[in-house]
């Protein structure tokens, strides 16, 4: 996809490849020389531009997303797909946001044409080459999930506190 054309539909929402994983419906935010960014209900996304077969805008306009920009939305801008990498050293990212080839962990940096990733126990090398595409932290899903879990978490935690202290009378 050419720079130029891409930029006229900034602003505009579309949806990146037809369909699979890596097919996602957002608002066009920004387009680099070799990379563009859109706002889906989740997330923001950074596509490598060598990867987008296609993509599409509705002719009717009923390819509405349901998220307006954030006013304090900070995107990573870049000269290109693997400056990207370069000025998010130390963030949390994730590759190749569907299918099996999905991968997470803080940005360690770039050697030659990998990306280092640290998760846990492993230091994970993926060529820059096979990078769709990636976004940074975590999806409000993945946040909500959490926060649900914690909240889980915590109310069982007090009901056995206030179950073991009503058996202590």
């Amino acid at each position: 996809m050419s720079e130029h054309s891409m930029k006229n539909y900034i602003g505009k929402a579309i949806k990146v490849d037809r369909d699979g994983p890596e097919s996602r419906v957002g608002k066009l935010l920004h387009v680099g020389e070799d990379y563009i960014v859109i706002l889906t209900d989740d997330e923001v996304v950074y596509y490598n531009s060598h990867h987008i077969k296609n993509f599409t805008e509705s002719a009717t306009g009923n390819m509405n997303i349901n998220t307006e920009v954030p006013e304090d939305l900070e995107l990573k801008e870049a000269h290109s797909f693997k400056g990207l990498f370069k000025c998010s050293k130390y963030s949390w990212i994730k590759i190749n946001r569907g299918g099996p080839n999905t991968v997470e962990g803080l940005l360690a940096g770039l050697e030659d044409n990998f990306v280092v990733l640290v998760n846990c126990e492993e230091i994970i090398r993926v060529t820059l080459y096979h990078i769709n595409n990636i976004s940074y932290g975590r999806t409000k899903s993945e946040q909500d999930e959490s926060n649900d879990e914690s909240n889980y978490e915590s109310g069982y935690e007090s009901s056995d506190e206030s179950s073991s202290s009503s058996s202590s009378n």
